[in-house]
This record gives C-alpha cells, structure tokens and sequence, in this order.
C-alpha cells in the first residue's frame, strides 16, 4: 500500500438527497461542514451519488469515513459503525440505491493497492428511501448525535461537565473548533462572545481524559 498520500483524512458523505433517508450521509457532512471548520488535513466532502468518479479523491486518503444510509436491525435512526473488512460487505448488502457505485469505488481503490489504511462506515438506519426532499422525523432526529460521532472518529471528542465543555485533540483542531463555536454564535447575533480556557498537555505519558478519568474512580473504590 503506498504512502504518498495528501489526504490523512477523508470524511466522505454519500446518498441521494432526493430519496428522502437516503441523503442522510450528504445531509450530515453538511451539518458537520456549517458548524465546524475542518482542520489541515482532514477532507469533508459531499459525495453524493458520484461513486466511482470519486475514486481520485478517495485514493489520496491516508484514512476515510464514509457516512451514509445503512439498512440493518434496528429501529429507524439507529447508529451503526463498521470498520475494515466489514465495510465492503455491508456497502455490497446494506446501502440504497446507490450501493453499485460505493461498490464499485471501493473495490477499484483496493484493486489500484490505493486502499485506505483506516477505513470506517458510519450511519444511520433509514425507514424511507422513497423520492422526497426530506427525512423522516426518526432519522432528522438522530443527525446531530451522527455529527458527534463523526468528530469523535476524526479525533475530537467534546465533553460536556458542571463546568464547561472538555476537547481533547490536536492544536490546530481543538482551536479551529473554538473559532468556529465564536464565528457561529456571532452569525447568530452575538455581539460580544468570552471564552474562558484552561489547557493542560502532559509529555510523560499518553493519557486521555476518560483515562484519567478511570484512573481516580478506580482510587475511590479502593
């Protein structure tokens, strides 16, 4: 698998928007795209229904998450999440009417050695894929949790507390995200934003905050 890649990180959403559930994926890289701006490096792209026209793109990434509409068990805007090898069967099984030419991407990447080395397949449970330009109230519902795991995949990971809201991340994207919540909210009529910040890095060890976390909750049952 070569490793001249432009791309380290591909968000690629997918589905026709004009069959009602099944735009799930391009209406969600949308919501992704209007509230946070992404970080050097990471690709978010609609899609669409291109398929294999898409394979230029799709070869420069490093990793990809393609999001979409995925028929499995599980009421109507159910999440699902595969990765590696389980993606290729559920894209030939499980995706609309548009599956062929997901297929047909993927297996032209692999046949090509430009495969990604990450490959992870988001989504929801659609209940209607007929012709409408909207989506059922199920799945409208579930898009905004869908935006959340799509950032928690790409490595950033809100927490919501008493106090605040905790972002663990890389440099550039943490603060890419708190210019876009200040850009946001004075789009919305905020004349005036404050944010209070507190950063803490540590180079001693490799620990997370659910980490940290875990680590004074296992002290306090002791």
């Amino acid at each position: 698998m070569s490793e001249d890649r432009a791309v380290p990180l591909l968000v690629l959403g997918l589905g026709n928007v004009l069959c009602g559930d099944d735009g799930l994926g391009a209406v969600a890289v949308h919501l992704l795209q209007r509230r946070y701006r992404a970080p050097d490096g990471v690709l978010v792209l609609d899609g669409g229904t291109l398929g294999l026209s898409l394979l230029p793109t799709l070869e420069q990434a490093r990793e990809a998450i393609l999001v979409d509409a995925i028929r499995a068990d599980g009421a109507p805007g159910t999440f699902v999440r595969l990765e590696g090898d389980d993606v290729a069967p559920a894209v030939a099984a499980r995706l609309s009417v548009h599956q062929v030419g997901v297929l047909d991407l993927l297996e032209a990447a692999r046949w090509r050695e430009r495969y990604p080395s990450r490959l992870i397949l988001l989504g929801l449970v659609p209940q209607s894929l007929e012709l409408s330009l909207v989506r059922t109230p199920a799945v409208e519902a579930a898009l905004p949790g869908l935006v959340e795991r799509i950032l928690a995949e790409a490595g950033l990971e809100p927490q919501l507390h008493a106090n605040g809201t905790n972002v663990e991340g890389e440099w550039d994207v943490v603060f890419t995200a708190l210019r876009r919540c200040h850009e946001r909210l004075h789009e919305m009529g905020a004349p005036r934003v404050t944010t209070t910040l507190q950063v803490g890095t540590r180079t001693d060890r490799d620990q997370t905050l659910a980490d940290k976390i875990r680590s004074v909750r296992e002290k306090l049952d002791r």
